[in-house]
């Protein structure tokens, strides 16, 4: 599981403190003991994904919209390929292949899609690289060796990516900050956010993300709930946005992170803290999953009255036959994005109205999942 830094905490805390207010808010969530998926959904549509023997997916890590048309990677398969589908759930064709020669990857971990230059960018764990693939016909067009070693990436703006690095023994003296931007030739330009020297070598190994929102890039670390917005000017900044807050539970602060760092996970989930959380914002309605342990929770904030509120996952009841709601990948077009495996539906118990029923006849239990886009 995924190891909070204190490292990162006190520098966002440090930032949280410095930095201007003017946008940022408080979004409180009241707790509620039940709710009905059509409290959280407004509506729903569904896009099934085509099902062919060179396309099987497992389990969708990352997607992206872009240009008309679905793209979708899925790292942990046998085949660990980009896979990319029409917006009607067309199977078109794969990004590269999996390999070692040029154009291939052997562990893909993320990807970046860049409009304006008509470009796809590809980070292979294993080769340390980013593979560059036209937008346009997804032929291969150059490899840019990266320089330190990261967890994740996102494009900042037309030119520059922005990476979030491990500390420690991974990256030398030179990348020993969290956050990093290159060029789109991964020429490193601006960096951020020290890593702290701690004692206890787990607590560098911080998966932090970024998200889009509005056409900006927003970083936050899962075990905590405030949103920083990214910018390059002169140099890298970090602007606070939000920060979410639950009623009746809480993310550690900085004292228990401090006394408990030997065995954080383990601890986080035994007392009860928010152990993970993301995060993914509409045009009016802030999305959130996160969990405690073995407990799962849906929030949903209305950025329209200011008000929000959060419920166990077990007790959502679906009285829209869709199934089980996995926590949502990205936005498109103001609606977020999940999926839906065919083996986690029950068709004798859909209702009569689920939109589901007319996919599932014929559809096999081996088959791709559901794209579900709701608001």
């Amino acid at each position: 599981m995924l190891i909070r830094s204190f490292a990162v905490v006190c520098v966002c805390l440090l930032l949280f403190s410095c930095q201007t207010r003017e946008t940022y808010r408080v979004l409180e969530h009241a707790r509620v003991s039940e709710k009905k998926l059509s409290d959280l959904l407004e509506d729903y549509s569904v896009i099934p994904l085509e099902t062919m023997e060179d396309n099987l997916i497992l389990d969708p890590t990352v997607v992206r919209f872009s240009g008309g048309h679905i793209y979708i990677l899925d790292r942990f398969s046998p085949s660990k390929s980009l896979y990319v589908f029409s917006l009607e759930g067309r199977f078109v064709g794969k990004v590269g292949n999996r390999g070692e020669g040029p154009g291939e990857y052997l562990m893909p971990h993320s990807f970046a899609v860049n409009e304006s230059a008509r470009e796809l960018y590809v980070r292979d764990m294993a080769k340390n690289a980013l593979l560059v693939y036209s937008l346009d016909d997804r032929s291969f067009l150059r490899q840019c060796p990266v320089p330190f070693n990261a967890t994740c990436f996102e494009l900042l703006d037309d030119g520059h990516f922005i990476w979030y690095l491990n500390a420690g023994l991974q990256n030398d003296g030179r990348y020993s900050r969290h956050l990093q931007v290159t060029d789109l030739a991964c020429r490193p330009v601006a960096d951020a956010v020290d890593a702290m020297d701690f004692p206890s070598r787990g607590l560098y190994n911080v998966p932090s993300y970024f998200e889009e929102l509005e056409g900006e890039v927003l970083f936050h670390h899962p075990f905590m709930g405030d949103y920083y917005r990214c910018s390059l000017q002169d140099s890298l900044a970090l602007q606070p946005l939000f920060t979410l807050r639950f009623d009746g539970l809480s993310f550690a602060d900085e004292g228990y992170i401090v006394r408990h760092r030997e065995h954080i996970v383990q601890d986080l989930a035994s007392d009860h803290y928010i152990q993970w959380c993301t995060a993914l914002a509409g045009e009016s309605t802030v999305l959130t999953f996160f969990g405690t342990g073995s407990e799962c929770y849906w929030g949903r904030y209305d950025r329209r009255t200011s008000s929000g509120w959060y419920v166990d996952r077990d007790h959502l009841e679906d009285d829209l036959g869709i199934g089980v709601l996995s926590r949502p990948k990205t936005v498109y077009q103001s609606r977020f994005v999940s999926f839906l495996s065919v083996e986690n539906i029950d068709g004798e118990r859909l209702p009569e109205n689920s939109v589901l029923r007319s996919y599932l006849s014929g559809s096999s239990k081996e088959g791709n999942p559901f794209i579900i886009l709701y608001k």
